[in-house]
């Protein structure tokens, strides 16, 4: 889903700043980096700031959360839908991400309704209009796509 969102997406719906802004400020950014950061590191982590990471932690610093990321693609989509499902989501998927996960018995839902949303965005996306089966719902309903 984020690399879907990464790739469909404005770059200011994934970041707080543009691609060109985050360009002009990386040298900035270096610096502090190396004046700021680098003398608090060990010898160890210092390593993870060589390269071009320094640019990669400059993206991700100034991008957008995924729960605005995935409510931008929504609305983009002109897709009604409850935020708390998005909550719930991302919650998860942090969770999952980060070795926290463990199977609660609502999970299947939470996962079922991302997935749903997706589906209508894909149909949208692909200029699909007609009957869906609505899996977010329990029991499944069918819904129209105009």
């Amino acid at each position: 889903m984020e690399y879907y969102i990464q790739e469909n997406l404005s770059d200011l719906d994934v970041h707080y700043v543009d691609k060109k802004t985050r360009h002009n400020i990386q040298a900035s950014f270096n610096e502090f980096i190396k004046q700021i950061i680098m003398p608090a590191l060990s010898l160890r982590d210092s390593k993870e700031f060589s390269g071009t990471s320094c640019k990669q932690k400059l993206a991700g610093l100034l991008q957008r959360t995924l729960r605005s990321r995935i409510t931008s693609l929504l609305n983009n989509h002109s897709i009604n839908f409850d935020p708390v499902w998005i909550g719930e989501f991302v919650k998860k998927r942090n969770h999952a991400a980060h070795g926290n996960y463990s199977y609660e018995s609502k999970d299947y839902m939470i996962l079922a309704r991302m997935i749903s949303l997706l589906d209508i965005v894909i149909m949208k996306e692909l200029g699909y209009k007609g009957e869906y089966i609505d899996w977010s719902k329990s029991p499944p309903e069918e819904i129209i796509l105009s």
